[in-house]
Order: structure tokens, then C-alpha cells, then sequence
């Protein structure tokens, strides 16, 4: 009977040991929080499978740019597992222009600097001491004559960073339509699960919810099979009066707590979201997702047949998945 229950308990184990390791989380770490987010992140003991740091941008010469003081931290990061975000914004003296295509229909214009870039990326991602890039180009597919340059590129892309044994993932907005595409094999594609409401909305609401996220998978099933998504943490306050604005889990907590609400959490999503009004009477909606929202997200992509999850971002947002 003993060595019976013994057979029974390391069964469980190694059941319960396969459910755990399925799932890789990872999160992204940002140049203007670093301190937060490295913080954050040593709250769950570095328990990420991954971190991406974001992220290098180009400057007004068209050339990527990192600031020193972050690649520096990039460098010092105990991971095994680094990832170095590229993004498309543009700093142009004072003025920063983000998701920017017309840099990127420059860059990618021609086949030699198509490769050029590519190796532009390849030397910054090693310089940075990782293993790992993920190539954040957004609103590329808004134009059909960049998209076609841009997948040309990710090709180019995923071949030499395979030669360097470097990991390639390609971030892409929920939008796209994916089924008009080929998209190179070998990366990992990366899907938004997020912004569903947010800044760019009139309307408040949660950044997902189980409806934008399961018509989102189904769009997947034309990407190749090597697949993710990224939830946002945190949330978004609407007003009549002000422009929305972005805010992270602790800041929606301390307004609830400042206004004495009780969040309430919608079935449909999962997020938690409370009204108030300021001593000017402005009203104020607040959506946010905190542990539980995120933990909800996870186990439906899970049901779904995911198991790369990418999380922005660490910052103010209390550790925001447990291990």
C-alpha cells in the first residue's frame, strides 16, 4: 500500500510539475520605468520565463537608438532568457512620433537595406546581451505596399537570427487580417489581446474580454503554428471633460480608495471597473485589470490552445501574476 501511494503522489506531482511548465509567461520591462519594473518582477522571484525589455527606436537619421543608461541595464538583468524590443517611433528633436510607417517604408525600401536593418537589429540585440528579439512594428498592415516589404523583412530577419541562435518574435495588432497574408515560418507571432477599449475609444470598457479574445484565436489559425499573445495589465479612465488616459492596477486601486468605491468585476471579461466623481463634479469611469483578470485571461487562451503568454507591462501593477 505504501509504495502504491507513493506511485500515486509522484504521479500527481509530475501531472501537476507538465501543467505548470506548459504555460511560458513572460513580460515586458520599459526604458521609462525601469525601476518599477524591475522591482515588480523580483516580487515574484524572477518566476517570468522571459523578459523583454523595451525597447530601441529610431532617431531622426533613421537609425536605431537605444539610451545608453538602458542598454547599460539590459546588460546587468540576471536572465537567462532576454529579449530586445524594436519598435517603430521616431524621435525628431523634441518631437517623438509613435508607430510610424514612413520610417519604416525607408528602412525597408530595398533589398540591401532590408538587410542592412536586419543587421542593424542582430548587433543590438547582442550588444544588449540577448537572446532574444521582439520586433514591435505596428500599423504596418494598414498599407499593402509596406506590408509586403515588412514580411519580406521578417523573413530576412528570422534567418540571421537563427544563425546567430538568436529567438525572433513578431508582435501583430489584433486587427490584421491574417488570412490575406503568408507570413515567413520560423518566428514566434505574437497577437495584442488587448486595447479592445482604451485611449483611442469614446466608449469605456475593458482592454479584453473571453469574446475579443476567442474571436481573436480563431483569426490565429492562419498564422503559422508557432503562436502567442500579449495581455495589457492595468487600465483606462474616461471622462466627458478630459481626454482618456492610461492608468496602471495600484493608481485604479488608490482612486478607488481615495473616492471610497468598490470595484465591481464583469462576468464578460473578468476586469473590474467603478465610477467616481472629482470635487469639480467631473465623472470619471474606470476600467483596470488586476491578478484575477489576468489569471482569467490566461486560463481562456490556455482552453484555447495557447501557451505563450507575454504580459505589458511590469510597473505599479503588483507582481501582477502569481506563480
Amino acid at each position: 500500500m505504501a509504495i502504491i501511494a507513493l506511485v500515486v503522489i509522484c504521479s500527481l506531482f509530475n501531472v501537476s510539475k507538465a501543467e505548470k511548465t506548459e504555460l511560458s509567461v513572460g513580460a515586458w520591462i520599459v526604458y521609462w520605468d525601469m525601476e518599477k519594473g524591475i522591482s515588480e518582477w523580483q516580487e515574484t522571484r524572477y518566476g517570468y520565463e522571459d523578459i523583454s525589455f523595451f525597447g530601441a527606436y529610431f532617431d531622426e537619421d533613421e537609425h536605431l537608438f537605444v539610451p545608453q543608461d538602458f542598454m547599460e541595464f539590459i546588460k546587468r538583468q540576471p536572465t537567462r532568457q532576454k529579449y530586445f524590443t524594436v519598435v517603430n517611433d521616431v524621435v525628431r528633436g523634441e518631437k517623438t512620433v509613435f508607430k510610424d510607417t514612413k520610417v519604416l517604408r525607408e528602412v525597408l525600401s530595398s533589398a540591401k537595406k532590408r538587410e542592412r536593418h536586419a543587421e542593424e537589429i542582430i548587433a543590438l540585440t547582442k550588444e544588449a546581451k540577448c537572446k532574444g528579439i521582439d520586433l514591435d512594428y505596428e500599423k504596418v498592415f494598414r498599407d499593402e505596399k509596406t506590408a509586403e516589404l515588412y514580411l519580406d523583412f521578417v523573413e530576412i530577419l528570422a534567418k540571421k537570427a537563427a544563425a546567430e541562435n538568436l529567438q525572433l518574435r513578431v508582435i501583430l495588432e489584433p486587427n490584421v487580417d491574417f488570412a490575406k497574408y503568408e507570413f515567413p515560418q520560423g518566428p514566434m507571432y505574437v497577437v495584442m489581446l488587448y486595447n479592445l477599449y482604451g485611449t483611442h475609444s469614446k466608449v469605456d470598457g475593458p482592454k479584453a474580454d473571453f469574446a475579443f479574445i476567442e474571436k481573436t484565436i480563431d483569426k490565429m489559425q492562419y498564422l503559422p503554428l508557432n503562436r502567442g499573445v500579449a495581455f495589457s495589465t492595468g487600465g483606462c479612465r474616461w471622462s466627458e471633460e478630459k481626454n482618456p488616459k492610461f492608468i496602471s492596477a495600484q493608481q485604479a486601486e488608490s482612486l478607488a480608495k481615495q473616492y471610497k468605491k468598490t470595484p465591481e468585476r464583469k462576468a464578460d471579461s473578468g476586469a473590474l471597473y467603478f465610477s467616481y466623481e472629482d470635487k469639480n463634479k467631473t465623472e470619471y469611469k474606470v476600467w483596470y485589470a488586476d491578478k484575477q483578470t489576468i489569471s482569467g485571461w490566461i486560463d481562456k487562451v490556455k482552453e484555447l490552445g495557447i501557451k505563450n503568454v507575454i504580459l505589458w507591462r511590469l510597473g505599479d501593477n503588483e507582481a501582477i501574476y502569481d506563480f
